[in-house]
């Protein structure tokens, strides 16, 4: 079908005209979203002729409401256009579309793939009834700064886990839905945009080669593999080159070394943006750095649609390289079957309602993305048991997170609305006061920040808890009550002060549209808790960057010594108060017995096995982790990485025993020379219920 298809487009580029080849080069947005609800159409009649003359190819549309205006944009590119080529129509469907599931960042927690799997095939049969083709996601931003607003968007600060979660989203968008062609993946934002200086948004991103390739690289190489169709170029500058101009990046690595054959888009006016970054003088050269630069689609500015005629006239650019990028557009409107059909999938839902099975996966993925952290023996609590609710978030009406425009926003219940569909009693305390003379002896105080503050453009210097809220925590401990921290949050925040006066702390997350039902369901005890972080949660803001999988030094640290010449703070902890692949439950999982089939490893992989036991009474899940480190290689590697995990259930009183495959690829690296290959050498094999494991065993590579 392949081939076909691609004979069909070379017929149809033949036909072309130079200013119509451009034309699907250039993306034009058709909504403004200043206003949650309040969606405007911007095609006006300059932007239809401009679809009847060719000269767009694409439209970005944001919002669920504008069925009518691509349907009507749709039919001037087919009816009115002399080649009658439809548009492709992109929306960032970053986490739902209308069944809004948890952030990326807490949907990671769950280390389900599966369900993030089944999440992203309802978002592609959702947004394909509104005329969508392509999503401009995954993110696999590998993001260890948490003041940066836009961790919220993707897996945290593990290159694996994100290459595991990017392949679990482009199976879902693309091949869950019936039919291959349903929605197109955008792997963005490539690569190492999540290493923004200081956490600031757009900032440039000082990055070595061995680290992108070693690190930042990783999950974009995976969703590559699983077959994503699109790849979006980042906002930032790396080693002094915006990525939208980037060759070596954009056209040596994605393209010769990762043999991407799909469409690679930029930024919202990125290339227009090079001017700003002081790599070309006016909007004509802002053309040619970007397209040299590796990108066939300009999203939104029109240097393209102004200038590329100009400089392919001028032989400035060779008109085969425009031929190649316009065969791949042209590649991907065959597969999205909207060659065929323009109007695939597209009807307009007159569904007043989530449908329940969407909402059964939203419900389980929430359950699971939940991150208990701390639990003194106070959770679950007791059923219809009277509870104090208090704090800056008790009452949030929007639990559905950032980059969401669902038609059903209304439809989440907040927390205390959950709480007392689950059979508690709430009594709600505006002030300190009001919480001591309740009588009640549990108070549940909602921290953390608005959805609002994280996303893109949500860059924050202070992400400490709100000291009114920690002030709650320590009137109610200081009187006798048992306390409970729920935090909803796109970002890890700081809870240090927060911890000391909580009995339980429950990381919730912006959940979507099961947040009041699961959070209930965790505190009930009716769900048991199965979160592990992704991501590392900082003791203080002068521990940025924190990362489990950091290189050693020359003089680790060691909290134990008090060798001062380490690498450590001499007014603080170097510890990070929870780290990464942490999270509690109601369950007691034990592990013993690590057993390595063999102590030398070549191309027949080592089988790794471990016992989990459950030593409690109630059946739960956990996810059983492991880890490798080489201990001696050519250049320094991670104290740890994790290599593998699995998510097993186990029933009160079971005993498991968990097998993993280590092969020689697990324990490989990018060289100095580019080569992949793993070191002969020691390695470690760690494998337990978080990062800071013990448990290992040593395995030699001759």
């Amino acid at each position: 079908m392949k081939k076909e298809y691609y004979e069909k487009a070379k017929q149809l580029l033949f036909q072309m005209t130079l200013q119509e080849k451009i034309g699907q080069l250039c993306q034009k947005n058709i909504g403004d979203t200043s206003g949650l609800g309040e969606e405007k159409n911007l095609i006006n009649e300059d932007a239809y002729d401009k679809i009847r003359q060719g000269r767009i190819g694409l439209i970005l549309q944001p919002a669920w409401n504008m069925i009518d205006d691509i349907r009507e944009a749709q039919r001037v590119a087919v009816e009115e256009s002399r080649l009658k080529v439809p548009l492709l129509v992109h929306s960032d469907i970053i986490h739902g579309f209308d069944t809004i599931f948890p952030l990326p960042i807490a949907s990671a927690c769950s280390f389900n793939t599966e369900l993030i799997r089944r999440s992203a095939a309802i978002s592609a049969t959702e947004a394909t009834v509104a005329g969508i083709n392509v999503t401009h996601a995954p993110m696999l931003d590998i993001a260890r700064d948490p003041r940066w607003g836009r961790i919220a968007e993707g897996a945290g600060e593990d290159a694996y886990l994100a290459g595991e979660i990017a392949k679990a989203y482009v199976k879902g968008f693309q091949e869950d839905n019936g039919r291959s062609e349903c929605l197109s993946a955008t792997l963005k934002h490539f690569a190492g945009y999540g290493a923004a200086e200081a956490g600031r948004d757009y900032n440039t991103c000082e990055l070595g080669e061995r680290t992108m390739r070693n690190t930042y690289l990783r999950p974009f190489k995976a969703g590559i593999d699983a077959g994503a169709k699109l790849v979006m170029a980042g906002f930032h500058t790396v080693d002094s080159v915006p990525m939208t101009a980037n060759a070596k990046y954009l056209r040596k690595i994605l393209r010769k070394e990762f043999t991407f054959e799909g469409v690679v888009i930029s930024d919202w006016c990125a290339p227009y943006e090079l001017i700003a970054h002081g790599i070309a003088e006016n909007e004509r050269e802002a053309a040619l750095a970007a397209f040299q630069g590796g990108i066939d689609v300009e999203m939104c500015s029109d240097c393209y649609d102004r200038f590329l005629n100009e400089l392919i006239t001028a032989g400035l650019i060779d008109e085969k390289t425009l031929d190649a990028a316009v065969l791949r557009i042209l590649m991907l409107k065959f597969e999205c079957g909207i060659m065929e059909d323009p109007y695939l999938f597209m009807r307009k839902s007159g569904a007043c309602e989530l449908p329940p099975d969407h909402l059964q996966v939203a419900e389980k993925l929430a359950d699971e993305s939940i991150v208990l952290l701390k639990n003194e023996n106070i959770l679950p609590l007791k059923p219809g048991e009277k509870i104090i609710v208090t704090g800056s978030r008790c009452f949030d009406a929007n639990l559905l997170g950032c980059w969401q425009s669902s038609r059903f926003i209304t439809d989440t219940i907040t927390y205390p609305q959950g709480l007392e569909k689950e059979g508690f009693h709430c009594h709600y305390a505006s002030t300190a006061q009001e919480l001591i003379s309740d009588d009640c002896g549990t108070v549940i105080v909602f921290v953390g920040e608005a959805a609002e503050n994280s996303g893109e453009a949500c860059s924050e210097q202070d992400i400490r808890i709100l000291e009114e809220d920690t002030e709650l925590l320590r009137i109610a401990k200081e009187n006798d009550k048992k306390t409970v921290c729920v935090v909803s949050s796109g970002r890890p925040m700081i809870l240090t002060e927060t911890e000391k006066y909580s009995d339980a702390i429950v990381y919730a997350w912006y959940l979507g549209h099961s947040a009041g039902k699961s959070l209930a369901g965790i505190l009930s005890g009716r769900v048991n808790p199965s979160g592990k972080l992704c991501v590392t949660l900082p003791r203080d803001m002068g521990q940025i960057p924190i990362y489990y999988n950091h290189l050693p030094t020359g003089r680790p640290r060691s909290e134990a010594d008090d060798n001062k010449f380490t690498s450590r703070y001499i007014d603080g902890s170097s510890e990070p108060l929870y780290p990464f692949g942490f999270g509690l439950s109601y369950s007691k999982f034990i592990y013993e017995n690590l057993i390595l089939d063999s102590d030398v490893i070549t191309d027949v992989p080592v089988k790794a096995s471990i016992t989990v036991e459950n030593q409690s009474d109630t059946a739960g899940k956990e996810t059983v982790q492991l880890y490798v480190h080489d201990v001696c290689a050519q250049i320094s590697r991670p104290v740890k990485e994790l290599a593998a995990f699995q998510k097993v259930y186990l029933n009160g009183r079971e005993r498991k025993t968990i097998t993993f495959k280590i092969t020689e690829e697990m324990l490989s690296y990018y060289h100095s020379d580019n080569t992949f290959c793993c070191d002969p050498g020691l390695f470690e094999i760690y494998i337990g219920g978080d990062s800071e494991t013990k448990i290992f065993k040593s395995l030699r590579k001759i």
